[in-house]
Parts: structure tokens; C-alpha cells; sequence
């Protein structure tokens, strides 16, 4: 098996697009005051700065199963995936509860940004990095869909020729 094949690419498209979400997320409004006209983005706390930094590990450890073979990378990734999504709820619990009171004051009109709520769908992708994949599984399956999607498209070439 060459070097190439051996890498966890999978692993590495759910860690990267997760803590891109995760990124964008942060940059996102969290909340939004007085009818949307002052916005309050993630990174302007810190809390939205820790979920910033954790998006960008998380691309940095997507990046890295990219270089390197390694299980426990995926595992502590997964691990960073599962401390995040347990971090967002518990801010989007706050938020809700910081909504819920300003919800009666007749001038704030505070609403729920859809920063927090893209940052915690990028964490819980990356959590789904803990769970385990059965290499040798999920190799033979690639290898299986391949070979029938080549096997097909050669097959309507030669009934069209």
C-alpha cells in the first residue's frame, strides 16, 4: 500500500470543513440588537475567540492526517471536535437565556445571530472524528464503489462505439 493511500483523507475533509465552519462561525453575528441595525459578531468576546482558535486547530490537525498516518491524531482531534460542541451549547444556552430576558424590553429587540448556531454544526462535525472507522472496511468499500462506477463507465462506452 503506497504512502499516498495510506493517509486518513476522510478524516481530513470532516476536520477541515468542520473547523472552517468553526471559523466562520466566530466571524459570524452572534446576536443582534435594536432590529439587526447593531450586530455583535463572535470574535468581539472571548468566547468567540476560544471557538476561532479551536476552528483553526482543527484545520491545522486536518491538515496534519494529511501528512502523517497517525490514529491518535484523529482521536485528539476528535476529542477537540467533542470539548468545542460541549462549549458552543453551553454559550448557546447563555444566549438564549441573555435573549429570553431582553425579550420583554420594548427598545433592544435583541435576536439570535447565526454565528453561534454555525459554529456549533462545525464542532459537532469535527466530534464525529472520535468515532471509529474500520480502515480495512472502508478501504475495500472505496475500492469496491470504484471498480463499479469505472467498470460502468467503461461499459456504456463500449455499447455506444
Amino acid at each position: 500500500m503506497t504512502a499516498r493511500a495510506d493517509r486518513d483523507w476522510l478524516g481530513a475533509v470532516i476536520a477541515t470543513s468542520g473547523g472552517s465552519a468553526l471559523v466562520v462561525g466566530a466571524l459570524l453575528p452572534w446576536m443582534s440588537l435594536f432590529a439587526g441595525l447593531q450586530r455583535y459578531p463572535g470574535v468581539s468576546g472571548l468566547y468567540g475567540r476560544l471557538l476561532l482558535a479551536g476552528g483553526v486547530s482543527a484545520i491545522g490537525g486536518g491538515i496534519a492526517m494529511l501528512v502523517r498516518r497517525r490514529r491518535g491524531l484523529r482521536l485528539a482531534v476528535g476529542a477537540l471536535g467533542l470539548i468545542l460542541s460541549a462549549f458552543a451549547w453551553w454559550i448557546l444556552d447563555g444566549l438564549r437565556a441573555t435573549t429570553h430576558s431582553l425579550e420583554h424590553h420594548p427598545l433592544m429587540l435583541a435576536r439570535a445571530g447565526p454565528g453561534l448556531f454555525v459554529a456549533l454544526a462545525g464542532a459537532l462535525l469535527v466530534a464525529l472524528l472520535i468515532l471509529p472507522v474500520p480502515l480495512r472496511a472502508t478501504r475495500a468499500a472505496w475500492s469496491a464503489s470504484l471498480s463499479t462506477v469505472v467498470g460502468r463507465r467503461t461499459q456504456t462506452r463500449r455499447s455506444r462505439a
